[in-house]
């Protein structure tokens, strides 16, 4: 009796985990006939692999890692799609990327048997319930799938699809929710345990009859939870009409301010497959550009340099040699930054290249080669990307292992981009095919080199998103300028790439004897009394923004001679601009001490730091009683220990080479 109760409770327990187990996980399967049916409705969504590949790399790459069917397969296989009639097929609308810009154009479908179809007519689209119905060129379909509206929930269902790229493959679960639409609650998503992955996009959702009830469309981040859109909602959408809606939120790298933008945009059906693409890509490019317009309109009144939080700026000239970005903080006041770390990495002939990223950009300062010519650098985009690549790493992972990118090879994309402040920026893109990717870079000429912003993403995130970006970004990148004397006479002889301020400039100078530097607002010509002169010799152009007759400037605002670029023995020229209201209490004392020849502005020579330094207001200014808006400080500094007769002396001669024109 004992043995027998107990085999009537192990019966039991039995059959409970295996109603269980079939309530959690569902059927197992599906009859034959069924699969078949899958086997000739449900086809992989497929794009054509690159036929070239412009990028070097350091070693081969070792491909034979790659599983045999994935390597030797013409095609990228993305998604699934399944015929719904005789002509027509369903998929998911984010397989077709029919607003976005990406270098896989051509899209196709593919049976079991390998045969692949082109995509050629679009009948129906909706982004936002991702969905689209659509035919291909030479293929109608004898069967289809039987579609239901029964959706019940706790039911077994199966999920068709290509996942990971692999072809066709089924798996079971249950069907658990149901969940609101997010943005307006206007239909409820089927939520299912079936495992998705990767390429399963677009592929049908079935009960355990084999009826197809939903189109699965995405897989849940948290849990195995996934989406797939009922049949009923695809049916009652409109006839013929594609349909795009989207909410974005437009954010500049370097400000809090924000745009929020609903895009709607609706057009007749059927139509070409590139024709429709064309034409929504061009549309929805529009709107983001005029979205990012609205988003400067709104703000211009406090954007930079516009507004109280721009005077601390627009009243100091930094020393910016690294690039720096212009950033709005969190009180509203804008300030110049650059990254908080930055790496080297040293080239051949003198050559390096720093870089540090900030804002989700990368900023480079790049010191060419000696025996590379500012024009070179200028002209040959792959010599410029390959210098890069040498500091700054990049890499193409196959099958987890690195394998470092040395050459790009020439620009995709090579033009001019001129900014509000007339600084001409070089921007070259590069493609990386293997990946849809697109890297660009923004760069300034200087002297010995140059500065470049960088950045890479999706083709469509770069083109819709960064290169925008980078054009208004251009607007604020603080920036001065350092090289020797024969670096700039180097500079200045390209004078198609330097910003048009430059074309009012004038620089030279004889070797042992003389050098001089002229703008419209001043001069200065000195001998080798003052300094030793010779091709080592630098200088430094600090600009800045300042006001001046209502709009704002971007001109100089310090000079600095050295003697040569491996000591400390240089002068230099500041323009100081008379504080206004808003500013705090600092800039006024500092401005009280300048302008009444206080410490450290009253010609006497101090040590600090083993250097001398002596100050003074320019002689123009220095008996002056009215106020003025501006007043020229020049200050010299020389190594170790020198006297304060000495320091007035070579001071006398410098203040006598300086002439004010302003």
């Amino acid at each position: 009796m004992k043995t027998s109760h107990k085999k009537q409770i192990i019966v039991c327990m039995s059959v409970s985990f295996l109603l269980f187990t079939k309530m959690l996980f569902g059927e197992n399967t599906l009859n034959k006939d069924i699969q078949k049916i899958i086997d000739e409705t449900v086809f992989e969504v497929v794009v054509s692999k690159p036929d070239t590949d412009s990028l070097t790399y350091e070693k081969p790459l070792p491909l034979d890692l790659i599983p045999y069917a994935i390597r030797m397969d013409k095609y990228y296989s993305i998604g699934t799609a399944f015929a719904v009639s005789e002509r027509e097929l369903l998929s998911a609308a984010h397989l077709f990327n029919l607003d976005s810009k990406t270098q896989y154009q051509d899209i196709y479908v593919r049976d079991k048997q390998g045969n692949v179809y082109e995509v050629d007519e679009i009948h129906k689209y909706e982004d936002h319930k991702d969905f689209v119905l659509f035919t291909v060129k030479g293929k109608k379909f004898n069967r289809t799938l039987a579609i239901s509206n029964n959706i019940e929930l706790n039911d077994s269902v199966f999920a068709v699809g290509n996942a990971f790229g692999e072809g066709i493959i089924i798996r079971n679960g249950v069907l658990t929710s149901k969940t609101l639409e997010e943005e307006k609650g206007e239909w409820e998503w089927i939520r299912f345990s079936a495992p998705v992955s990767p390429g399963n996009s677009g592929g049908p959702l079935l009960d355990r009859r084999g009826n197809a009830i939903g189109l699965i469309t995405r897989k849940s981040e948290n849990e195995n939870l996934n989406f797939a859109l009922p049949f009923s909602v695809i049916n009652e959408s409109k006839e013929q009409i594609a349909v795009s809606h989207k909410k974005i939120r437009y954010l500049l790298e370097n400000t809090y301010k924000s745009k929020m933008a609903t895009y709607d945009y609706i057009t007749n059906l059927p139509k070409n497959y590139y024709d429709l693409k064309e034409e929504l890509t061009s549309n929805f490019t529009a709107f983001i550009t005029d979205t990012l317009d609205t988003l400067l309109k709104e703000n211009s009144d406090t954007f930079f340099p516009e507004g109280k939080g721009s005077l601390n700026l627009l009243h100091n000239t930094l020393p910016a040699y690294f690039p720096h970005l212009i950033c709005e903080e969190d009180d509203g006041s804008w300030w110049a930054y650059y990254p908080s770390e930055t790496k080297e990495a040293e080239l051949d002939n003198n050559g390096y290249i720093e870089w540090g990223d900030m804002n989700g950009l990368t900023f480079i300062y790049l010191k060419k080669p000696d025996n590379i010519s500012l024009k070179e650098l200028c002209e040959n985009s792959k010599l410029f990307m390959d210098l890069i690549l040498k500091g700054f790493f990049l890499y193409r992972d196959v099958m987890n292992e690195n394998i470092r990118i040395t050459s790009l090879g020439e620009a995709y994309e090579q033009y001019d981009y001129t900014d509000n402040f007339k600084r001409k920026w070089l921007v070259r893109t590069w493609l990386l095919e293997y990946s849809d990717v697109k890297l660009v870079t923004f760069s300034l000429l200087i002297p010995g080199g140059s500065v470049t912003i960088l950045v890479f993403d999706q083709i469509d995130r770069i083109d819709n998103g960064y290169l925008l970006d980078l054009k208004v970004l251009s607007n604020f990148i603080y920036l001065s300028y350092y090289g020797t004397f024969k670096q700039w006479n180097e500079f200045f002889v390209n004078s198609n790439y330097l910003p048009d301020i430059f074309s009012t400039f004038d620089f030279s100078y004889i070797p042992d004897k003389s050098a001089s530097f002229a703008s419209k607002r001043i001069s200065i010509s000195y001998d080798d009394d003052i300094f030793e002169i010779s091709e080592e010799s630098d200088l430094s152009l600090e600009f800045t923004f300042f006001q001046e007759n209502n709009e704002v400037v971007w001109d100089i605002g310090g000079i600095i001679f050295g003697e040569d670029k491996d000591n400390y023995n240089y002068f230099s020229i500041y323009k100081n601009l008379r504080p206004e209201e808003g500013l705090n209490d600092s800039y006024f004392s500092d401005w009280e001490k300048l302008s009444k020849q206080e410490y450290p502005f009253n010609n006497r020579s101090y040590l600090d730091d083993g250097q001398t330094h002596i100050l003074n207001i320019h002689p123009k200014y220095q008996n002056e009683k009215t106020g003025r808006s501006y007043i020229y400080s020049v200050g010299l500094t020389m190594e170790g220990k020198v006297s304060n007769s000495k320091m007035k002396k070579k001071m006398k001669g410098i203040n006598a080479s300086i002439a004010i024109h302003e």
